[in-house]
């Protein structure tokens, strides 16, 4: 589907060596899994799925605070260690795109999930990538046309998605989601739901197309 300004959703590779929490981890724990669920500039939650025993793994991470800045045990089999991001993390986050998660393959790769507002935008980070020398594939891209959103609808949408509303373990509350916006919560309440109404109108028609 595309329209005269498409948003870009893609997948890319880049390959990097300074995430000291997944080197720390896989040093220890090969068969790890590793993933981001928060990227930001300067510190990245990670979702690690240890192969080897949970609690051996934590108590070992938590001897490197200068590489592990948070850790605690997650649900039955995972641990959340927060630490600095990474170069890559710091250079998507730093562009006005939502890096919806990011998946380690190995030591020094990463595959990330990207939403961007335009193409344009999207390039500018791939190339501030290159520029820092970090090696990138792009693996997919597809374009979205955003011309049913109006600009505050899709404002008001992307904040919440980036301030972590739709989060499972909610960040931030319409309320308070409203006082960034200085509206009311009813207010920004009919905006986010006439959004959210027009893209899972658009998910169903594609799907039923």
């Amino acid at each position: 589907m595309k329209g005269n300004n498409p948003s870009i959703e893609a997948i890319i590779e880049v390959e990097r060596e300074d995430c000291w929490v997944t080197n720390l981890v896989l040093d220890r724990d090969p068969q790890a899994a590793i993933e981001r669920l928060r990227i930001g500039e300067n510190t990245t939650i990670h979702l690690i799925k240890p192969s080897l025993d949970r609690r051996t793994l934590f108590n070992e991470i938590k001897k490197y605070p200068g590489y592990v800045l948070k850790a605690n045990l997650s649900g039955k089999d995972a641990i959340w260690a927060e630490g600095k991001s990474c170069t890559a993390c710091r250079i998507l986050e730093s562009f006005n795109m939502m890096v919806m998660g990011g998946k380690s393959i190995g030591f020094d790769k990463v595959r990330y999930r990207i939403i961007a507002p335009t193409k344009a935008e999207f390039n500018r980070a791939l190339r501030k990538l290159k520029e820092e020398e970090i090696n990138v594939i792009v693996i997919s891209i597809n374009e979205y046309s955003k011309n049913d959103l109006t600009p505050r609808e899709r404002e008001v949408i992307m904040s919440a998605l980036k301030l972590g509303y739709f989060d499972i373990d909610r960040q931030i509350s319409m309320k308070d989601l409203a006082k960034s916006f200085g509206i009311k919560t009813s207010s920004i309440s009919d905006v986010m739901r006439r959004g959210l109404k027009k893209i899972v109108m658009d998910y169903f028609r594609d799907s039923l197309a």
